[in-house]
Formats: structure tokens, C-alpha cells, sequence
């Protein structure tokens, strides 16, 4: 079970490309490298499960088209089947509109509290898919995501 993450302390990481941190046997896990110059940093991440793909939190809409371009270093971004939005606020989930034009068929992984406000980004015509529910996600392979709410 690779943790790539080890063997990336005290490396200068390319924040021009994606970094893979986690790989076993079908489910990776990457950093997606977007810098920003800003107190609003978001991190964004793509989670494949053998052909299933997820981005977390999926950032601005200033960064979509370069996100969008590293997305397709690893997979088609229209494959992207969901997104997992840890908050509503711009920096962190803006770009959920921007998926959607790609691939109207993404399902919204978050909670109540947060699906409430995504509507204010122009699109509420959405597969909403509510964590509080079962604070999990189970991928087609079987494989289970866990969710703990920690609402600020």
C-alpha cells in the first residue's frame, strides 16, 4: 500500500502538476498542485476508484480551465462522476457550475447545510447525494468513504 506522501517530505513538490499521494491496488489518490497566491488556498484533490473519479472540493472558478487541464492528464474530464464539496463558499466550490457544463450527470456529494447555498452559483439542476444521510460513500468497487461533519 504506497503512501507517497513519505516519500515526498522535504521535496520541493511542482505545484505546476498533479502529485500522486496514495495508490493501492486500483483506488489513487492525488494532490492536484494548483498554487495560489492567496489566504484563500483550496486544495484540490481527485480520488479514482478503479474507473470512477472524484474531485474534492474543486476550487474557483479562476482556476477551472487549469484544473480542467490537469484533470485530463489522468482521465477525460466529462468521466468525472462526482464532486465532493466540503463547503459552500467560492474558493472551495465555485467551479461545481463549470463540472456541470462538462458533465451534467455529476453527482454533489456534501452535506444539507452546504447543498442549501450551492443553488446561488446558478445551477440547482444537480443529483444532490446528502453525506448526513449515511456518512459515507460507497464507490462501485465496494470501497466506503468516510464523512465526518464539522461545521464551522
Amino acid at each position: 500500500m504506497p503512501n507517497f506522501i513519505a516519500q515526498n517530505i522535504n521535496t520541493m513538490i511542482d505545484t505546476n502538476e498533479h502529485v500522486l499521494l496514495f495508490e493501492d491496488n486500483g483506488h489513487k489518490i492525488y494532490w492536484m498542485g494548483i498554487e495560489e497566491e492567496s489566504a484563500f488556498r483550496c486544495n484540490v484533490y481527485l480520488i479514482e476508484d478503479n474507473d470512477e473519479f472524484i474531485i474534492v472540493d474543486p476550487g474557483s472558478r479562476i482556476y477551472h480551465q487549469e484544473l480542467k487541464k490537469r484533470v485530463s492528464h489522468i482521465v477525460e474530464p466529462s468521466k468525472i462522476s462526482a464532486l465532493i464539496l466540503c463547503h459552500q463558499d467560492p474558493d472551495v466550490c465555485a467551479s461545481m457550475v463549470d463540472w456541470l457544463d462538462i458533465n451534467p450527470n455529476i453527482k454533489i456529494i456534501t452535506s444539507s447545510r452546504t447543498n442549501v447555498l450551492l443553488p446561488y452559483y446558478g445551477r440547482s439542476d444537480y443529483e444532490f447525494y446528502n453525506i448526513g444521510d449515511t456518512n459515507s460513500f460507497i464507490f462501485k468497487s465496494g470501497r466506503e468513504l468516510k464523512f465526518i461533519e464539522a461545521p464551522f
